[in-house]
């Protein structure tokens, strides 16, 4: 699906996430990867010999929660927000906004 978008040029690059090696070859064989996105940090390590694949191959690796999972303070945070009607939290600001329901 995303191989036919990308022929018909209505996207131009394809990542994938949460691939194993096996996966991500299968998946060149029918058209290019330009990044895949698997957990990787200081604790999770399953996927180095991944990463250096990726490097040989010339495909980025974009780590999700590189550092860190959710914290307590945003996950009460998240919760309360949740609780008011028509109210969404705005990443990056250090305020809940309204929004029309």
């Amino acid at each position: 699906m995303l191989a036919d978008l990308k022929r018909q040029e209505l996207i131009r690059n394809i990542g994938l996430s949460n691939l194993t090696a096996q996966q991500i070859d299968d998946c060149r064989i029918v058209t290019d990867i330009v990044c895949v996105q698997n957990q990787h940090n200081l604790v999770h390590r399953a996927y180095d010999s991944l990463i250096d694949k990726l490097v040989a191959e010339q495909i980025a690796s974009v780590p999700f929660f590189p550092l860190a999972g959710f914290s307590p303070i945003q996950f009460s945070a998240l919760t309360a927000v949740a609780q008011r009607p028509c109210k969404w939290p705005c990443p990056g600001c250090s305020d809940v906004h309204p929004i029309s329901c």
